[in-house]
């Protein structure tokens, strides 16, 4: 059956993308002696990314989570010797920062069932990081050599509250948090149910982690400090194995709405260097962490805070990763990604799609809606022609203008374009000439996640 078919729209609403790359805790302990396992934790480009640990070997741990979201509002929320930020959309953040596995008596036994968690988990990351790297790692502080799974942390517990004023339309479009990247070497962060982070993977893409077991996994994200300072010194092709992760979070859902986080951040000593002498005049762990001094609100030093403490407007920092990319990626958003299969380095570019305009290639301000792209170029001047990248989306070229059009729509049936037959089919009618390309271009929070 023929079906017509409607031109493209940037749906509003949120359409699930394909979720975070998932592992258990016992296999991620076994990542040194099965290497192949790494392939559970590599995100669509290859490279180390997000990904979820579920499994959390701990006897009450889910209980314990739970207890904590249900406890955050008195324990966190109403304590107001905490530091508090005014947040968009009548939102705040209060945050109990630590660093030495001290936390509020009201769920100090829940907390410390998290933290052996955290801890658990981080040895498994270490380990599997150095598998990726081929060897051991770990760095220098106070003229000792410790090894990487040696290397403090810093905690903190962040409770989010909408009031029950409704937010302007302005407001209303913009992320909680922005996205961003964190500077240390990786971040363990509880799930939230229906309210999580969206993260970017290392080809451009936006995945919610809204499907999450909050009560049985745990998120990580590398973060800046570990390609930038532990690797310092090796080859863009070891760097590139890794992935620090852009990620935001979403408004919240409606009036009163609260939301908590358990997150730990992995760090170094501020004076620390890698270990080794690849590389003279090594930048210690504080220089890459603060990048610039920019610190998080209220905070004075390394030890009192600055998670997202890069300074994104700097000329040399934006430098510095564009000098980092490789062929075959192009800068946008903070980072290097991945060209889509049908562009190469000489038409790539960052773009705006809900703009309709090219994201500015030397300021850091991109919003989540940039990302990596290149024109069609008709092969004719009228016609219908397969998309290069998905299956489920066709060019309409009229006088050699093309239009994007969409076989699946919200609501509607999920089909591909039939290139023999020129119209919209059933998945399994198109196979064979979908071959190895993506199946559709999913939207998240209203903006559409695929290349424009």
């Amino acid at each position: 059956m023929k079906l017509i078919v409607g031109a493209l729209l940037l749906f509003v609403g949120l359409a699930k993308a394909t979720s975070v790359p998932r592992i258990t805790y016992e296999e991620l302990k076994q990542i040194p002696k099965e290497p192949s396992l790494l392939e559970h934790i590599k995100d669509d480009g290859g490279r180390l990314g997000a990904f979820a640990v579920t499994g959390i070997p701990l006897g009450g741990y889910k209980d314990d989570v739970v207890a904590i979201l249900n406890k955050a509002k008195n324990c966190i929320g109403d304590d107001e010797s905490l530091p508090k930020i005014d947040l968009s959309g009548h939102s705040t953040r209060r945050t109990y920062a630590t660093v030495d596995n001290t936390y509020p008596e009201c769920f100090e036994q829940e907390a410390d069932t998290v933290s052996r968690a955290f801890q658990r988990v981080s040895l498994g990351v270490f380990a599997a990081i150095e598998t990726i790297y081929g060897g051991d790692l770990g760095y220098v502080a106070g003229g000792s050599e410790l090894a990487l799974s040696e290397a403090p942390h810093k905690d903190h517990i962040h409770f989010y509250a909408r009031s029950e004023e409704e937010a302007s339309d302005e407001k209303a479009e913009k992320a909680l948090v922005p996205e961003h990247i964190d500077n240390g070497l990786f971040l363990l962060i509880t799930p939230f149910p229906g309210q999580s982070l969206v993260i970017r993977t290392s080809t451009g893409r936006l995945v919610s982690t809204d499907d999450l077991d909050v009560s049985d996994t745990i998120l990580v994200l590398p973060g800046a400090a570990l390609p930038d300072w532990l690797l310092q010194g090796e080859s863009k092709e070891v760097r590139d194995k890794f992935h620090p992760v852009p990620h935001m979070v979403p408004h919240l859902q409606h009036k009163g709405y609260q939301r908590t986080v358990f997150a730990r951040m992995m760090v170094a000593p501020g004076d620390a260097i890698p270990k080794g002498d690849k590389i003279p005049n090594q930048v210690t762990f504080e220089e890459v962490f603060m990048r610039q001094n920019r610190l998080e609100e209220g905070a004075n030093s390394l030890e009192d805070g600055g998670l997202c403490s890069v300074d994104l407007d700097s000329e040399k920092y934006i430098q510095s990763v564009k000098d980092q990319c490789n062929d075959g990626t192009t800068y946008c958003w903070m980072g290097c990604n991945a060209n889509p299969p049908h562009c190469n380095d000489d038409n790539a570019v960052c773009y705006d799609a809900v703009a309709g305009e090219e994201c500015d290639p030397n300021s850091s301000d991109h919003g989540y809606d940039c990302l990596v792209t290149c024109p069609f170029e008709c092969p004719e001047p009228n016609g219908y022609f397969a998309d290069p990248e998905f299956c489920c989306t066709f060019f309409d070229c009229s006088n050699s203008i093309p239009t994007r059009m969409q076989c699946t729509t919200p609501g509607g049936p999920y089909l591909y374009y039939n290139e023999v037959g020129q119209y919209c089919d059933w998945p399994e009618n198109t196979a064979d000439d979908c071959g190895s390309r993506r199946g559709c271009c999913p939207t998240l929070y209203g903006i559409d996640a695929c290349w424009y």
